[in-house]
């Protein structure tokens, strides 16, 4: 039983891990877009 637990215990932890992981990445994502959009505008109208 605690090799199942232990088990258990280890893949709930990596996939914690891998969904952090790519809301970080995602967060990440829309502030560079959105930094680059900013960007691009202030270079059109000058």
């Amino acid at each position: 039983m605690k090799h199942h637990l232990s088990s258990i215990i280890v893949i709930l932890l990596f996939l914690a891990a891998i969904f952090s992981g790519e809301r970080s990445y995602k967060n990440a994502r829309h502030i560079i877009v959105s930094d680059l959009n900013q960007a691009l505008s202030s270079t059109l109208v000058s």
